[in-house]
């Protein structure tokens, strides 16, 4: 579990440092769109059943 973390760490530091150009000449919405897309399944993956657990509890 903590490799995935790990990975999606080192991911999101490197394409944070992109070097973009001037503002509005390129989208990459679709590219920003994938990578939400897994980011929400990663974080989906590793807290669903806790949640799931923690309402159960109450």
């Amino acid at each position: 579990m903590k490799h995935i973390f790990l990975m999606a760490l080192i991911a999101g530091v490197t394409f944070a440092s992109e070097h973009g150009e001037a503002a509005g000449v390129e989208t990459d919405i679709v590219q920003r769109t994938v990578n939400f897309l897994i980011f929400a399944g990663i974080v989906y993956y590793l807290i669903a059943e806790p949640v799931k657990a923690f309402f159960i509890g109450r």
